[in-house]
């Protein structure tokens, strides 16, 4: 969303200010928002967010769409919520092994967020449950977890 309808995006590589890549996005000024709906989502419902990569030294990563939270739900579920606390039926719940990472050095990789249908940008989500990270971390060492590419979510427009 942007007030002008335009997002000008620019790669690592660019001094100057003009921007690398403009995109046509949705356009409405925060000024149009009247109101705000304060709900508490379970974390493990929310899906990992899309992140930029940008070059070093040192690698930095950045949220694409800091404001944005995504919850993963099978076509047709809907999101039910009591006051202000979200109960989702874990049965709808649609848990997503991926997340697009834009390379900020290209300019497919600057528009991969905005494009997740469309993307190769992409890292895996491997699904932890019962564990913590350094303990699978340590029994998973130099192990090749994933094979193939996984299904990206596709949308209907």
């Amino acid at each position: 969303m942007a007030s002008c309808g335009r997002l000008a995006l620019q790669l690592d590589t660019n001094p100057g200010p003009a921007p690398d890549l403009v995109l046509e996005v949705y356009r409405a000024s925060t000024r149009d928002r009247k109101a705000t709906l304060d709900l508490w989502v379970p974390a493990e419902a929310v899906s990992t967010p899309h992140i930029w990569q940008h070059v070093g030294p040192p690698v930095v990563y950045e949220v694409a769409h800091p404001w944005i939270f995504r919850v993963g739900l099978e076509p047709g579920r809907v999101l039910d919520f009591a006051g202000a606390v979200a109960t989702p039926d874990v049965a709808a719940l649609r848990r997503f092994d991926y997340a697009v990472i834009g390379d900020c050095t290209t300019i497919a990789g600057l528009e991969a967020p905005f494009d997740e249908e469309d993307t190769a940008h992409t890292f895996l989500v491997h699904d932890i449950a019962g564990s913590d990270v350094f303990t699978f971390w340590e029994s998973n060492a130099n192990t090749l977890l994933h094979k193939d590419p996984t299904h990206p979510q596709g949308f209907k427009s």
